[in-house]
């Protein structure tokens, strides 16, 4: 996770316990809570010095190696050292070492090591600001919520200590995006830290900006479609979707016919959400050509926002055929409003992708099981248990899982414990939501759950 790996990342065969630790999945977390390996230590620092993670921005970890790391007994020095700051560079900040978060994770467990290192690091770190919000629970919590470590408190002196004048702490604070006046702990700090009150106050107006007005939601149709900057398109198309008016929809028309208009994807986007089939000949020059911008964009929630009567023929051809980007956008309609018709089709196509392993495409299998999810009569599908265990891309594993428990009577004891052990937090709460109450353990481990995810001294009394 030291954020230096090349991606896609390299993972280990799902079936292995790295390739499980890799992927974040519960099986592994209990296999290693219950010391049934005894390279568990070495596994699970492997997962730290290389990020596995298929997607950086969702994919969810921080937790899941803090837990494991200190039942398999990585040291925290280990931890300290894979989250220094990267060196500075000629290009964009890359942002801290996701290494870091795990080991503020794993300080916010009481951890007095991770604590000590966490007090080395704010008073001179980079990524001070980001650290902060790592150790508190999720919500942003006042203080009368449960898990805000005490100790947290005695990060403002040593703020103090590092930005000592009012000019230095609001020069800190004003591109401090995690600093929000009005939550913890900055509101505790500011009662209690003058200098951090002044500092607040000093920069009072970026942390308080108002929201932004949209100068355009009450421009006449005829303007907004003349407008020659294309980046507005997206904005444009969710102004003109609410109108209706014949004129409106004469002018949007009208737009969509011709390529030339800047607005043009607009008014196709609008429409297709307004149901006007008219508009499918332009959806339908979606493709790889289109490229990576608002146009694709656009095109593509187009498609799946048509009616499905008129795009199920091509959207069962596009899911068959060579263009991923066309497979993406059937793979979105289907998961949106597959038909019964369509399940075989589909079972068979999710294998298709699932076979192509790390070189899949990641969103068309999340699309492709809510479209099986949508038809548990015909279930379960060994299609999906296969994704929930093979997927690198953990945030979407969370899709599988959903359309596993709509579809498989048997998920509260094949997979629901599991869960309640997985990296992500969506996926633990669909293990807890589905789990068989009466099995010794895991009505205490349910409540554990809503203060302390991840953290269960004893996996096995819950799985018996």
């Amino acid at each position: 996770m030291t954020g230096d790996s090349s991606w896609p990342p390299h993972l280990e065969a799902p079936d292995s316990l790295l390739g499980r630790l890799q992927r974040g999945l519960g099986s592994a977390a209990r296999e290693v809570l219950e010391g049934r390996d005894r390279n568990a230590s070495d596994l699970v620092r492997s997962c730290l010095e290389a990020d596995p993670r298929w997607d950086t921005d969702l994919d969810d970890r921080a937790d899941y190696y803090a837990v494991l790391g200190t039942a398999a007994g990585v040291d925290v020095a280990v931890l300290e050292a894979l989250a220094r700051d990267p060196p500075r560079g000629d290009g964009p900040d890359r942002g801290p070492s996701p290494v870091l978060n795990v080991l503020a994770r794993t300080a916010a467990r009481g951890n007095t090591d991770a604590i000590s290192a966490i007090r080395r690091y704010v008073p001179t770190g980079r990524y001070w600001e980001w650290v902060i919000p790592w150790l508190l629970p999720e919500g942003r919590p006042t203080r009368a919520s449960p898990g805000w470590p005490e100790w947290v408190d005695g990060l403002a002196p040593l703020l103090c200590e590092r930005f000592p004048t009012t000019e230095l702490m609001s020069e800190a604070l004003k591109d401090a995006w995690s600093v929000r006046p009005t939550d913890a702990p900055w509101d505790e700090w500011r009662t209690t830290y003058p200098l951090i009150r002044a500092a607040i106050e000093a920069t009072s107006d970026t942390h308080q900006r108002p929201p932004a007005s949209d100068q355009y939601a009450d421009a006449p149709t005829s303007e907004l479609l003349a407008l020659e900057k294309a980046t507005l398109a997206r904005r444009v198309a969710r102004v003109l979707a609410s109108r209706t008016g014949d004129e409106d929809v004469k002018l949007m028309l009208h737009a969509a016919e011709d390529p030339s208009l800047a607005m043009h994807v607009a008014a196709v986007n609008a429409l297709a959400f307004q149901q006007h089939t008219e508009v499918l000949p332009a959806v339908l020059t979606l493709s790889d050509e289109t490229g990576r911008g608002i146009t694709r964009a656009l095109l593509f929630r187009a498609f799946e926002a048509l009616p499905y009567a008129a795009t199920r023929a091509t959207a069962t051809e596009w899911l068959t055929g060579g263009d991923r980007t066309r497979r993406a956008a059937a793979a979105s309609a289907l998961g949106a409003h597959a038909i019964d018709d369509d399940v075989r089709l589909i079972s068979a196509e999710l294998s298709r992708e699932l076979d192509q392993g790390l070189s899949g495409d990641q969103y068309v299998v999340c699309a492709l099981a809510e479209a099986l999810g949508r038809h548990p009569e015909y279930g379960p599908y060994p299609e999906l248990d296969r994704a929930f265990s093979e997927m690198p891309y953990s945030f979407g594993r969370g899709y599988v899982v959903t359309a596993i428990a709509a579809t498989d009577r048997r998920f509260p004891d094949k997979l629901a414990v599991d869960c309640l052990w997985d990296c992500e937090p969506a996926i633990r709460a669909t293990g807890a939501k589905h789990v068989h109450r009466e099995k010794p353990g895991a009505a205490a481990r349910l409540q554990q759950m809503r203060t302390d995810p991840l953290e269960h001294k004893e996996p096995r009394e819950a799985a018996r």
